[in-house]
């Protein structure tokens, strides 16, 4: 196809400031108030989420970031133009710059669709898809070499060798037909790696009920003479066992018209698709839960369980994060124990509980490579 020379510009969209009462400000398009006034309280309400769930060492940083809200958003050539929907971090100015954009979004969150967030969101059971973010900011700004950072590197490089993601579930594909799994986006580079288990490795709020479910299933299975499976297959391969509650109402639509049945305590969230229909009016959550991920693993405990390796990489990975001293924060905060706070009234002091074997292949792993994260030299400040 033969385009103008002539490019969509950007740099001229007007953004209203809209300084939220936990101190995070949201840039709004003017267009916003009139087509998704929702997203604000929406938006208040996950990135309040975010900042309990975070150690306190980065929430000055978070409320450092802009969230730049869009109606609609299009780029490229004018006779040829590209339309996001999705939810982005921005880490470079120079690609802001390319593609005639403000470079003032630098190290912001965009949200180039406010009623495809408003829909999204549900997939993540509330504030994990503006988690997964924030978390790519993290990473650039507070880990040692930023998106460099060679012990999410490693891990990265671990998991693409192993296959463990190769193949696994996605909710917002459930009961869409014989195919609900995918190749995980953690698989799509280190970045994404790092956000997407970030986000299952704060999901805290699911665990004790879906190790119910499982142990209902096992003694079913045991009374019809089946042996139990394996505990990666059954994580793994069976959404009706490992998925948390689904709020979305496509979903929900689906399992109506498949027949499917409340189980396993989820009763309220799992009622119809109108109830996915009042989720996404309102804004709402898994009250009492919390967030999960949108792809395999779902939550903490299953990331534990199905990639202990990973697991205690991430765990080593916050640990220096919750230690970080802001640059730029008047009272620097160091927050040492943070990751034994109870979080969505579970308890989550894990360090003593990662497999021995799993601490022994991670140990390996950073002698093989010669890689001492603490030696690394600091991030760029913001």
């Amino acid at each position: 196809m033969i385009t103008s020379n002539k490019y969509i510009d950007n740099r001229h969209h007007q953004y209203i400031p809209i300084r939220l009462k936990n101190g995070i400000t949201l840039q709004c398009r003017p267009e916003i108030f009139q087509s998704c006034p929702a997203i604000i309280d929406t938006l208040h309400q996950d990135l309040n989420d975010c900042l309990r769930i975070l150690p306190r060492s980065v929430h000055a940083l978070v409320r450092r970031i802009n969230i730049w809200v869009n109606d609609t958003y299009i780029y490229g050539a004018v006779d040829d133009p590209r339309v996001l929907k999705h939810t982005a971090a921005h880490h470079h100015w120079q690609w802001l710059e390319t593609v005639n954009d403000l470079t003032a979004k630098d190290k912001g969150v965009e949200v180039y669709n406010a009623r495809d967030y408003m829909q999204m969101r549900l997939h993540w059971n509330g504030c994990g898809l503006i988690l997964h973010e924030l978390c790519h900011l993290i990473h650039q700004l507070v880990l040692s070499k930023g998106l460099e950072n060679k012990l999410v590197m490693l891990a990265f490089g671990r998991v693409l060798e192993d296959g463990l993601y190769d193949e696994v579930l996605r909710r917002d594909w459930a009961s869409a037909g014989e195919e609900e799994s995918d190749a995980a986006y953690a698989t799509i580079n280190h970045k994404e790696f790092f956000s997407e288990l970030s986000v299952a490795f704060w999901s805290r709020g699911y665990d004790s009920s879906l190790k119910r479910r499982r142990r209902i299933h096992d003694r079913q299975e045991k009374g019809k003479g089946n042996k139990q499976g394996d505990d990666d297959m059954v994580l793994n391969n069976n959404m009706e066992l490992c998925s948390p509650p689904f709020m979305a109402s496509n979903v929900l639509e689906r399992r109506e018209a498949l027949g499917y049945k409340d189980d396993g305590g989820w009763h309220s969230l799992e009622s119809s698709w109108m109830q996915g229909l009042q989720n996404i009016l309102t804004g709402g959550r898994a009250d009492g839960y919390g967030h999960c991920n949108k792809f395999f693993p779902f939550t903490h405990g299953q990331l534990k369980e199905y990639d202990p390796v990973t697991f205690a990489a991430l765990e080593q990975i916050w640990a220096e994060i919750a230690d970080w001293e802001d640059p730029l924060s008047p009272t620097p905060v160091k927050c040492k124990g943070c990751l034994s706070l109870p979080i969505f009234n579970q308890g989550n002091d894990f360090s003593n509980k990662i497999s021995f074997g799993a601490k022994m292949k991670l140990d390996k792993m950073l002698v093989d490579e010669g890689t001492d994260s603490a030696s690394e030299d600091s991030p760029t400040d913001f």
